[in-house]
């Protein structure tokens, strides 16, 4: 009785730690034509990122190429790309900008590989009606 009870436990501390564990989200490229497009494609045609799935791994592998490689949060690019304008947002835009947040969009880059990706996360690409 003391066996069963003990491993009945264990599958239950089990499945709560596996089904709690935070899970990896999808990540896409962001294309203005054709939406969030999966990695894949991306992969295709830089190939020395094949493998990376994550915007950490995608920056891990740029830097092996390019010293200069950097990750940033896509809000804050574009925060100081409307401060160097005049531009005002639109109501589109503005729409579409509430759903970016620091963790779900970023800015992979290199001068030197003349390297500018976007990546979003499956959930934003979902909001803003990217993927089709």
């Amino acid at each position: 009785m003391l066996r069963r009870f003990t491993i009945a436990l264990t599958l239950a501390g089990f499945l709560e730690v596996s089904l709690s564990a935070p899970v990896s989200p999808a990540w896409y490229q962001l294309n203005r034509e054709d939406g969030c497009l999966p990695l894949a494609e991306l992969h295709a045609h830089y190939p020395f990122l094949s493998g990376a799935q994550t915007p950490k791994e995608h920056l891990s592998a740029l830097a092996r190429r390019a010293p200069d490689a950097k990750l940033e949060v896509l809000i804050d690019v574009f925060d100081a790309e409307r401060r160097k304008s005049s531009d005002v947002a639109t109501q589109e835009e503005r729409h579409v900008m509430k759903h970016f947040t620091r963790s779900n969009a970023f800015l992979l880059s290199s001068a030197s590989e003349s390297v500018e990706i976007q990546l979003l996360s499956e959930q934003l690409c979902k909001a803003i009606g990217g993927l089709k």
